[in-house]
């Protein structure tokens, strides 16, 4: 739209610059402006040629995020008529003929410098889909899917054109066109230029060649930038507006993900605001604008802020035929006053226009450097200064195709948005003139937006009707949405009689007389008792002369005689004032001074008024007994509030008001007669009301504790228990305390908890709903509006944000208003006003402040309004979110933050009992966060570490700069945060000028020094300090490739700005990936080349996993041949396989992912790997590549367990098919499950996770170009692995190991010496010959609490949580009559070498743990002592535990399994794979599954929970086990465990881990095994000869005799398969199971002639496998189960 001039002088521009500027721009427009340059095409293809100040930063933004599509421009049309598809693919490529900009692609020269090329010779980027084959119903959505996937893609701006075009037809005569172009080569007017050459060849129109081209124009001739035009907007711009804090709840790391939403705009309107801009000299655009920045001021109370402006600037005729960005972004400032009119904000934002017009030549990235933004996070400071977006455009519909119909597809639009939210007014759409906002979904909600939309219309309606009228009194909400706010803000009405609290406790008192009313540790009181006693005071007061609006001073803490004194005072018509007698001298003299009562009782003072009053009448007292009547209007109490903002101040409430407060209160909670309250509250602070007055009007008990209790925790702890106490009212910090207390777990009669006084954070009320099964109810309300004012009961997860406050309470308003007493919408920020008939008074002797704070209701007439101070936004459910002080906004570095989610992120840290965070000042860069930290039980705070974990969880602007370790939280008399008591911090971290100190910082330096052409840089020195820019961190990105060899991306410069930052990321990547020192390295003598040829040595000796030459039959590796003999022992079952299930939620391209899987098979050798048998040596074979089958079907979602279960049921048959089995059940139109069945022996559970994200890789390619994912070549394959494992571990001609294995197994060796046989755990059965497989299974879950104290006694000992797990389970099977010497199994992930992280593979291994219980360790000593047990293990964990077992070659049989008997699994917090994006809307989530197998005596898994607890689950063999058992030894373990965490110094022999009588009954001698049957001594030489002489060939021995043991003559697993193989052969039906299971050749002999004869067995090329417990002892589950146990320790 065209804008005309002011007629004032601004910012020394004249008017006659301005309109000279002006007058250029529209004859320009017009065509008639003179070329300054010589209009002509000079570029050549193939030619590089730099880019125009506005395509640079459009590269690097791609740059700098390759995944980022928000530069993506994205239009959908539906196209209706004769259409020509051919002859409009030619007139796309006729267009593309036209015009170099959209054949071009990017590179970067040596140098780092952007380069931009075009070639004459393309592929037409089109394509074009038929979907008339489809459904109707079908097409529709296909369409959807066709156009998110095609937005969503990002354009590879160094291979791929600027300009997408797909075409769907969708019907005989209709198509969608999708339009996809990059901003780097479009602007708003390129739709134009693109549609007139378009028509024009579709149409067959004449065309004239452009005579030059967008290189030519805007690259060669570009002006350069004016210094004046710089001057401008430096002086403009700084200092910068603070950060915008748009409504709605505030994300730490939002992603660009974005929606449309749209609202017509009535004609009238837009004829309304061009009449309003003639009248002013102004343009429709600057009218509207004006507009939305009145929006944004309403939305966020922000009085100055950027809105970003697209424009284009086309300098000649000739541009204004060519498609190319010659656009730019303009930065307009919006200020207000608080008297602004709606005319005054649009004559303000007309010479803002202006101004800014005439100074658009400067690029926006120039802009940006000139006024240096804080950089944050990675960004590069835009995201700080710009937050709004506005435009006015006509629509992008320019279709004139001969016989066709254009229709704009609003609904189909880009998936990011580059701002969180732009607003534009579209003028000529298909629907009229309309209003869309585009917006990042992770900022606003799409009810938010639209109502903001709404308020736009009707706000600018209004402003036009009165623009003289304050913007502030303007009324944007409506009728409807001022009913709704209003109903919202209001309670349930429900009609009462004024009341005092004397009438509602004699009520109580009659009700029941001789209920216990007061307990305490000395004193019990029934209500006849409390009520005889208040009433002989009362009449001795009323004696004294007090009466109605009298003062009574008790100077009493909490006591039961403060409570009869409170009646007392009450009953004779007087009002009572508490003072702490534990508050300082000098306030408790304030306090009488102020309130100037007419009599102070202490407690001396009461015991002998109690005395006086003894023969005094114990009837309730009546007003003709009282000095003056007692009514309800009569004061009650008087208060005073905290004195933390200046001096406190005297709050005098009414018997009516708190006695509304007390009925609302228990209607609308669930507290009965029959409930128990613990007094928990000082007397001086408000909330001892609830404690006392709800509790006495209802009948109920109240506990009263003794003094100063709660400094004592354990004594308290031990009332709540002692005393049942159902209801506990407190703050959320000391709920948080009492959480970590064991003891919680016997507070079985707690039934309500009311908090309040402070926020509660989401993670107090997640931990409490773990730990009790009563009701959280958090509450809010200041002493002037009666204890509290709106309540919320906790349901449900809360996160770590905080629970809102909720609602109001009955009879009770609650409005959020602005700064005008106007209702605020929901998301929008605003005050806190409270109403209803129980508000306070005033301020005692203060009316002026009292006519402050209490102010007229404006929307109930003859009403009062308290007027908090608090701030607080309502959310989408009606529901009050907090948010702070209005006099105490926190902001820091221009952020508003609430300082309860930073502290909450601390909170989370083990070590942190308590924190509490404020805002400091300090004296050189102001404001800034500085957090307190008390260190929870036993715990020792490691800043560094508390700040590190806070940081990976916050934006880095809310991770506080200074901290202190503390010992409590200092607090006021009345609870409250005492901040004068917090010591002076200390600095997270101290910036200081300081010259390179290693030799990698000295080579930063040097390229810093070069890059700005300064002398010295310092190694803190930040990038953008020095005036770095996007451009220039291309070209240090480049200068450290060239300098050390390496690949970076960009975003690592914003990151870490620093020489010192990027130096640490390079001495870790070298070290990492290389083995290489970087900083022991000369400065000067090595180059790039050195670094890159450099091999890393080997570590300790260990040789590297390379490729390998293949023989013609590749061996299995050893846990491979584990798997194969049990599976020659059993045959074919399920017990091998490896389930595995991934959920798709949104669309799934099934043919893409069919595809996907053959890209990730062809991959990974191992999951083309088949299996062989030769003279009974098994061999595997690497098959060729194929097309994977994947089985579609659809399944109910309520079967979806039985059918994964069903399908994990299969038995493959490893000689002759593929190990792995794919399914796709699909569940409805947007849910699929793909179950993957894979057998053990060619992957392990760290295999499923490397299958998933290569399938996710292939898939993401397949749906992009239907091509197969450009992977990095894997450097080895599981046979290379296989072949380095056999040559590391296996036998060389002098039958020893190498080095490196000969190491290791001397290392195992010398740590199982001496190791048991077998360990028997309290078995309900003697151990049988074979022992089956049949699991009986128990399992309990752990709170996050016990968990924390686990990880405490881990942090404590130096140990991992690992750690104390083995432990606990090891000192359980010691309790349990397992010995002193215990052993465990855990699986290894065995990856030590880098080249098998990313493959699929068998690679997992166990450990053997072995646990010395002797002499008389305490649970901590055993924590220490296995410390060193696991690090030792893990030091030596690639020794196969097959070669371990043939190399120690302990007694086998099949009723055990070898080396140990017991297993321990444990998953950490990061196990459990977390739903991941796979395409578009489509993601992707893992499926649990659970393993009721047991292939030894006991298998334990602890896995850590989403909620920070533990799921533990025991599975023991049915074999040995009755279910009774199974549970009891589950409790036991739930009993250590609990010890390790509330007892750790507790002696082992003194831990009690079940009762007696269960444990005697667990301890008792097993039932006898069943009698085996006799054996056969017949005369079986003959067999015995045949099998001493296989045998003796076999092991290549001589002089073996029938009574020799076949283990003990060395034989091994693989042995015995080449044994019964060879013995088959000749006719004997010798299997492996027979040689386990008899001791002699001899007794093997006889069981062979008593078999039954069996046919040869033939060789074999197979597939995979099945498996149970090795021959070494390693079972299926365990090897499975490794995934991420290591890792965790």
């Amino acid at each position: 739209m065209s804008d005309t001039d002011a007629t004032v002088t601004v910012a020394g521009i004249s008017v006659a610059d301005r309109r000279r500027e002006l007058l250029r721009r529209k004859l320009a427009e017009q065509g008639l402006a003179v070329d300054t340059a010589a209009q002509a095409r000079r570029t050549a293809a193939g030619e590089r040629r730099p880019l125009s100040a506005g395509q640079r930063r459009m590269w690097f933004l791609q740059t700098r995020d390759p995944e980022d599509t928000t530069l993506n421009i994205c239009v959908a049309y539906r196209l209706t008529g004769a259409l020509d598809e051919e002859r409009l693919r030619q007139a796309v490529a006729s267009v593309f003929a036209r015009h170099d900009v959209l054949r071009t692609t990017f590179g970067v020269d040596e140098t780092g410098e952007p380069f931009q090329v075009f070639t004459d010779e393309i592929t037409l980027p089109w394509q074009s889909h038929d979907l008339t084959e489809l459904a109707e119903s079908a097409r529709e959505v296909r369409v959807e899917v066709l156009a998110r996937r095609e937005f969503a893609r990002p354009f590879d701006l160094a291979t791929e054109l600027p300009l997408r075009i797909t075409l769907a037809r969708t019907g005989t005569a209709e198509w969608v066109l999708l339009l996809s172009a990059h901003h780097g080569c479009w602007d708003d007017d390129a739709w134009g230029v693109f549609f007139t050459d378009l028509n024009a060849a579709y149409n067959g129109s004449a065309q004239t060649t452009p005579a030059a081209q967008f290189v030519d124009l805007e690259v060669l001739d570009a002006p350069a930038d004016d210094a004046a035009d710089i001057a401008y907007w430096r002086n403009t711009l700084r200092p910068l507006p603070e950060p915008l804090e748009l409504p709605g709840a505030a994300v730490a790391a939002p992603s660009k993900h974005a929606d449309r939403c749209t609202v017509a705009l009535p004609a009238d309107l837009l004829d309304r605001v061009d009449a309003f801009a003639r009248e002013r000299a102004a343009s429709p655009f600057m009218v509207l604008l004006a507009g939305y920045a009145a929006l944004i001021q309403r939305y966020t109370a922000a009085e100055d802020f950027l809105v970003s402006i697209p424009v284009t600037n086309r300098r000649s005729a000739a541009a204004e035929q060519l498609i190319g960005y010659f656009g730019n972004t303009l930065l307009l400032r919006e200020t207000f006053s608080r008297t602004e009119t709606f005319a005054g904000l649009v004559e303000s934002t007309k010479r803002t226009c202006l101004d800014g017009f005439a100074h658009q030549a400067v690029g926006i990235d120039r802009v940006v450097r000139e006024v240096n933004p804080e950089r944050v996070a990675g960004r590069d400071g835009m995201d700080q200064l710009v937050r709004l977006g506005f435009s006015v455009r006509k629509s992008a519909d320019g279709f004139a195709l001969r016989e066709v119909d254009s229709t704009q597809l609003d609904e189909l639009g880009a998936p990011t948005a580059q701002v969180p939210l732009a607003l534009a007014v579209v003028t000529e759409s298909a629907h009229g003139a309309v209003l869309e906002a585009e917006y990042q979904v992770d900022v606003l909600s799409p009810e938010l937006v639209r109502r903001m939309l709404e308020h736009f219309v009707r706000l600018l309606d209004r402003a036009l009707s009165v623009p003289a009228a304050r913007l502030a009194d303007l009324d944007m909400l409506g009728g409807d949405d001022r009913a709704v706010i209003l109903a919202q803000s209001r309670g349930v009405e429900v009609p009462s009689d004024p009341a005092t609290m004397v009438g509602l406790f004699e009520a109580a008192v009659a009700a029941g007389p001789e209920t216990l009313a007061l307990v305490s540790d000395d004193v019990e009181l029934t209500y006849a008792e409390l009520n005889r006693r208040a009433n002989r005071l009362a009449h001795w007061l009323i004696r004294e002369g007090l009466g109605g609006e009298d003062i009574v001073a008790l100077r009493m803490s909490n006591s039961v005689e403060f409570i009869v004194a409170v009646y007392g005072v009450l009953k004779a018509g007087a009002a009572y004032l508490p003072v702490d007698p534990a508050y300082p001298d000098d306030r408790i003299d304030y306090l009488v001074a102020d309130a100037r009562p007419r009599l102070v009782l202490g407690r001396v003072e009461l015991d002998a008024a109690e005395e006086a009053a003894a023969g005094l009448p114990e009837t309730d007292p009546v007003d003709a007994d009282r000095v003056r009547p007692l009514l309800p209007d009569n004061l009650a109490y008087v208060i005073y509030t905290s004195g933390s903002t200046g001096k406190p101040k005297g709050v005098p409430v009414s018997h009516a008001a708190i006695a509304e407060h007390v009925l609302s209160f228990t209607a609308e909670w669930g507290m009965t007669s029959e409930d128990r309250l613990l007094q928990s509250s000082s007397v001086s602070f408000d909330a001892s009301l609830l404690d006392i007055f709800v509790t006495l009007a209802l009948g109920a008990r109240l506990i009263v504790p003794k003094p100063e209790a709660f400094r004592d925790i354990r004594y308290v702890a031990d009332l709540i228990t002692r005393r049942g106490v159902t209801v506990l009212h407190m703050v959320p910090s000391m709920l948080s305390t009492f959480l970590l207390l064991p003891e919680v777990s016997e507070w079985r009669a707690l039934r309500h908890v009311p908090v309040g006084g402070e926020a509660l954070p989401g993670e107090v009320a997640d931990k409490f709903a773990t730990v009790f099964d009563a009701e959280l109810r958090n509450h809010y309300g200041p002493t002037e509006a009666v204890v509290c004012a709106t309540h919320q009961p906790v349901e449900g997860p809360q996160g770590t944000g905080i629970v809102p406050i909720g609602v109001p309470n009955q009879n009770v308003h609650a409005y959020l208003l602005d700064d005008a007493l106007q209702l605020v919408p929901a998301g929008v920020v605003g005050e806190i006003y409270l109403g209803g008939a129980q508000l306070a008074r005033g301020y005692l002797g203060r009316p002026a402040l009292t006519a402050a704070r209490f102010v007229a209701d404006p929307f109930t007439s003859g009403a009062r309004l308290y007027r908090t101070g608090d701030l607080a936004r309502r959310n989408e459910f009606g529901e009050i979110d907090f948010v702070g002080r209005a006099d105490e906004q926190v902001k820091v570095r221009g952020f508003r933050i609430e300082l309860g989610e930073v502290e909450s992120a601390l909170a989370a840290h083990p070590s942190v009992g308590h924190c509490v965070v404020v805002v400091t000042e300090d004296p050189a860069v102001g404001a800034q966060l500085a957090a307190y930290l008390v260190p929870a039980a036993g715990q020792v705070v490691d800043v560094e570490l508390v700040r590190a974990q806070a940081a990976a969880a916050l934006p880095e602007y809310m991770v506080p700069s200074a901290f202190a370790v503390i010992d409590e939280i200092p607090l006021t008399v009345n609870g409250k945060l005492d901040k004068r008591a917090l010591p002076a911090p200390a600095p997270a971290v101290e910036r200081v000028h300081r010259a390179p100190a290693t030799a990698t910082e000295r080579r930063l330096c040097g390229i810093y020094s070069h890059l700005f052409a300064v002398p010295m840089v310092g190694a803190d020195d930040s990038f953008f300090e020095l005036g770095g820019h996007s451009l220039l961190a291309a070209r240090l990105v480049a200068q450290i490739r060239a300098e050390f060899g390496v690949e970076l991306d960009v975003r690592i410069v914003f990151d870490t700005p620093t020489p010192a930052g990027l130096a640490a990321g390079l001495v870790t990547r070298f070290r990492d990936e290389f083995g290489i020192d970087l900083d022991a390295m000369d400065d000067d003598g090595d180059t790039a080349d050195t670094v890159e040829t450099a091999v890393p040595a080997p570590v300790s000796g260990r040789p590297p996993v390379t490729e390998r030459q293949r023989p013609d039959r590749l061996p299995l590796s050893y846990s491979q041949l584990a798997m194969w003999f049990q599976y020659r022992m059993e045959g074919p079952s399920a017990v091998g396989n490896l389930p595995f299930a991934v959920r798709f939620d949104g669309g799934l391209d099934v043919a893409a992912l069919r595809a996907a899987l053959t890209d990730v098979v062809a991959r990974h050798e191992a999951l083309r790997t088949g299996f062989g048998e030769q003279d009974g040596v098994p061999y595997q074979v690497v098959r060729a590549a194929e097309e994977v089958a994947l089985e579609v079907i659809g399944v109910d979602a309520e079967l979806l367990a039985d059918e994964l279960a069903e399908i994990g049921r299969y038995a493959f048959t490893v000689e002759s098919e593929p190990l792995l089995r794919a399914r796709l059940l699909v569940l409805d139109p947007g849910t699929q499950v793909l179950s993957l069945l894979v057998h053990h022996i060619v992957a392990d559970h760290a295999s499923l996770g490397i299958l998933l994200e290569d399938l996710i890789a292939a898939y993401r390619s397949r749906v992009a170009d239907g091509r197969a994912p450009e992977w990095t070549p894997l450097a080895v394959q599981y046979p290379d692995y296989v072949l380095w494992q056999h040559d590391i571990f296996g036998a060389a001609a002098d039958g020893a190991a190498g080095d490196y294995g000969r190491a290791q197994l001397d290392y195992w060796r010398a740590a199982l010496t001496g190791l048991p046989d077998q360990i028997d755990v309290a078995p309900d059965r003697a151990r049988p010959a074979v022992l089956g497989k049949r699991g009986e299974v128990a399992t309990f879950a752990a709170p996050a609490a016990l968990r924390t104290g686990l990880a405490a006694l881990a942090e404590s000992c130096g140990a991992t949580e690992f750690m104390v797990y083995q432990a606990a389970v090891a000192t359980l099977l010691h309790k349990l009559g397992g010995g002193a010497d215990i052993t465990l199994g855990t699986p290894v992930a065995a990856r030590v070498d880098p080249a098998t992280a990313p493959l699929v593979g068998l690679f997992a291994n166990m450990a053997v743990l072995r646990n010395d219980l002797s002499g008389a360790p305490t649970l901590r000593d055993t924590v220490r002592r296995g410390r060193e047990v696991v690090l030792d293990a893990h030091a030596h964990q690639e020794l196969p535990i097959e070669r371990l077992v043939e190399a120690l070659n302990p007694a086998r049989s099949r009723s055990r399994n070898p080396l140990f008997q017991s297993m321990l699994h444990f998953r950490g917090a990061d196990w459990a794979p977390a739903t991941t994006p796979v395409a578009g809307d489509t993601t992707a989530t893992v499926l649990p599954v659970d393993f009721d197998v047991s292939f030894l005596d006991l298998n334990i898994s602890v896995n850590v929970t989403g909620d920070g607890g533990l799921a533990v689950r025991v599975v023991a063999n049915a074999d040995l086990y009755e279910p009774d058992t199974v549970r009891h030894i589950a409790t036991a373990l739930v009993t250590t465990l609990e010890a390790y965490a509330a007892a750790p110094d507790r002696a082992v022999a003194e831990l009690e881990v079940l009762p007696v009588a269960d444990l005697d009954r667990l301890l008792a001698p097993p039932a006898p095994a069943a009698r085996a049957l006799a054996v056969d001594t017949g005369d079986h030489s003959a067999t015995e000869r045949v099998l001493i002489e296989l045998i003796e060939e076999l092991l290549e021995i001589d002089d073996v005799e029938a009574d020799d043991n076949f283990f003990a003559l060395g034989g091994d697993s693989v042995i015995s398969i080449q044994w019964s193989a060879r013995a088959t052969a000749l006719g004997l039906p010798l299997t492996p199971q027979l040689v386990f299971e008899h001791l002699t050749i001899a007794e093997l002999a006889a069981a062979v002639d008593a078999a039954e004869p069996a046919a040869p067995h033939a060789e074999s090329i197979p597939q995979e496998e099945s498996a149970p417990m090795s021959a070494s002892g390693l079972d299926a589950d365990a090897l499975a189960a490794l995934t991420a146990s290591w890792t965790a320790r």
